[in-house]
């Protein structure tokens, strides 16, 4: 949710774009209204917005008030960067994570919305970032949510290709279809691929047989909110 320190974070590694994988922010006015307590409280826990003070006293209030002040104090910047009060000053490419509003993305997905220099990578939507004319060109790969064996044929409230609901997103078996269909059809020689996920691979077996597929040369993703991994596969077979 504290989508300025992205900027700031380029600012001090001097970085040219930023690969964000796990949860970003995508929530909507109403994500108070219907994300579960539990996905709410989770996300409390975690946000750069919310001080150690203030996280005590949110987590200890019953339900009604909970969302009130969650209301009152938003725990993501996005809005603020799609009415132009803030920028990305430099490119981010991002998937979404578990804990999203899923009509967010779709408006995302549609185009009605828009932010200058974010990138949402996702099923059917790969990225190539070429930093450089003396480096290889990355293929940038992306699966976004959670993996939830009881709804890989779910896709809830979505109406793009993304699947989730009540403030929680996952992926399907349609998406990591178009992973691997779009992967064919964007193969260049050249280009070095990459799975960008939110779903760790060693841990998800599905995830690690999808990067085998599409023949990636890194991956990419969450492991546990707020940590990174980063690994590299070799050359595939």
């Amino acid at each position: 949710g504290a989508l300025s320190a992205l900027s700031d974070l380029a600012k001090t590694r001097n970085a040219a774009a930023i690969i964000h994988c796990g949860n970003f922010g995508f929530y909507g006015a109403n994500f108070m209204d219907f994300s579960r307590n539990r996905n709410l409280a989770s996300i409390v826990r975690h946000s750069a917005l919310v001080t150690g003070q203030r996280r005590q006293r949110l987590l200890e209030l019953d339900e009604a008030s909970f969302r009130e002040d969650l209301k009152r104090e938003p725990v993501s910047e996005l809005v603020d960067f799609l009415e132009g009060r803030k920028i990305f000053s430099v490119p981010i490419y991002v998937t979404y994570g578990r804990y999203e509003d899923v009509h967010v993305l779709d408006k995302f997905t549609n185009g009605t919305y828009m932010i200058p220099n974010l990138h949402i990578i996702y099923d059917s939507n790969s990225m190539s970032l070429n930093l450089s004319p003396s480096l290889a060109p990355l293929r940038l790969l992306g699966l976004g949510g959670a993996l939830v064996s009881n709804s890989l044929f779910d896709h809830a409230e979505a109406d793009c290709s993304q699947a989730g609901g009540d403030g929680e997103m996952w992926a399907s078996m349609l998406q990591v279809g178009q992973v691997v269909r779009e992967a064919k059809e964007t193969m260049e020689s050249g280009e070095i691929r990459v799975l960008v996920a939110s779903v760790c691979p060693a841990v998800e077996a599905l995830v690690g047989q999808l990067a085998l597929c599409v023949q990636v040369r890194w991956r990419a993703c969450a492991r546990g909110l707020g940590r990174l991994l980063f690994g590299f596969l070799g050359s595939p077979l």
